[in-house]
């Protein structure tokens, strides 16, 4: 038994020093898992910046576990969570799905297949963070949010119960089905009466998402890769104002929609073509669908050319709202033809970035409320102006 154990830790010792120190792909805990299946055929993806690992992690998962027929590795692009290849793991036979650098966002329950998440969690030295937030922020009095992606979630709790515990007014929002402090490109929580948003990582798509969704904080970056600290600045209520204009000048005439879905992995979702199409139907709207691979530019420009008067973009909503200013007709995402449609109310002082948000209406992925589908004038609702009266500008 102690030869064996030695031989099993210079076989980890031996692929552990390949892969970045810092990064935790949970290789020990994936052959575990593997030992105990008599017969596997894996597949495996990975997001950009990661396929460089690819070719090494299929030789480590190969020679640690002899349960393994074949591996297959995904060659199209992976955004995200969302972008979870269980089809295509079902069409080519094999047993499940190892996803690695994003969180849980289809249910286990609804996948075709297995599927082994691997948050890629990283780790860094975060002593840094605590001189500075133990500078910047002396008062227990001062709120302080901190979010960030999946990898450094794990982070986010250690700098919570360490030094920082009795600093200040710490805080550590969620979005369920979300782990604490994590947010997407699409779904960031709305924190009410909070000024500073503290967020760790590196890019400006996450981060923006946040901005979104809060529109008068103050928004702090660290990047813990170059361990710079940026106070960052959106032009956010200009997004705000020109995705209102979008809708403002779909208006006139809302008589033919379109409905644009994505086809890379769960991209996009049926149940919420469904629920537009019910809606447009009973505002007496011709409604067309589209489906298609990788969402770009140029193939939203083509669309544009069609005889449609407005696309409804389901696949990212983030796609609607950084892409539409280049279009001629309008690009909306479910939200706003809600709003268009009078299902929903135009928000003044922030954008709901609520796409996979388990409390959200009909337009979001987990809604399935049939109460979601009355128009506004319907409901009692608290606000004295809708989106058309309103003429604010910040």
């Amino acid at each position: 038994k102690g030869l064996l154990c030695k031989k099993i830790e210079i076989f980890y010792w031996f692929f552990y020093k390949k892969f970045p120190q810092n990064f935790n792909f949970e290789i020990k805990k994936t052959i575990d898992y593997l030992k105990k299946v008599k017969k596997a055929n894996l597949f495996l993806q990975f997001p950009d910046g990661l396929e460089y690992f690819s070719s090494l992690m299929v030789n480590t998962l190969d020679s640690g576990s002899r349960g393994i027929e074949e591996i297959w590795v995904g060659s199209r692009i992976t955004y995200g969570a969302c972008c979870i290849e269980d089809y295509l793991t079902k069409s080519i036979s094999a047993s499940f799905t190892i996803h690695y650098g994003h969180s849980c966002l289809v249910p286990l329950v609804e996948s075709l297949v297995l599927i082994f998440f691997v948050f890629l969690e990283i780790k860094f030295d975060f002593s840094l963070i605590n001189n500075i937030l133990k500078e910047y922020f002396p008062k227990k009095q001062i709120n302080l949010s901190i979010l960030s992606t999946i990898q450094f979630v794990s982070s986010l709790k250690n700098l919570k119960n360490g030094n920082l515990k009795n600093q200040s007014f710490f805080f550590i929002p969620q979005i369920k089905p979300l782990s604490p402090g994590e947010i997407l490109g699409c779904t960031s929580p709305y924190i009410e009466s909070l000024i500073n948003i503290f967020y760790i990582g590196d890019g400006r798509f996450h981060l923006e998402s946040i901005m979104l969704a809060n529109l008068f904080s103050r928004f702090l970056q660290f990047n813990p890769f170059s361990q710079i600290l940026n106070l960052i600045g959106y032009k956010a209520v200009e997004i705000l104002q020109e995705r209102k204009f979008q809708i403002l000048k779909s208006i006139f005439n809302p008589r033919k929609i379109g409905l644009l879905n994505g086809s890379i992995g769960r991209q996009g979702n049926l149940e919420i073509s469904k629920k537009l199409e019910e809606i447009l139907d009973i505002r007496s709207c011709q409604n067309l669908h589209f489906k298609t691979s990788e969402i770009s530019l140029d193939k939203l420009r083509i669309l544009n050319e069609e005889n449609l008067d407005i696309v409804t973009q389901i696949a990212c909503p983030r796609l609607s709202i950084d892409w539409g200013i280049s279009l001629i007709k309008p690009l909306l995402t479910p939200y706003e033809t809600g709003i268009l449609l009078r299902f929903a109310l135009w928000k003044n002082f922030f954008y709901p970035m609520d796409y996979y948000s388990k409390k959200s209406p009909f337009w979001s992925n987990y809604s399935i409320k049939k109460s979601d589908y009355k128009p506004f004038f319907f409901q009692k609702l608290k606000q004295n102006f809708y989106f058309f009266f309103s003429v604010s500008h910040f």
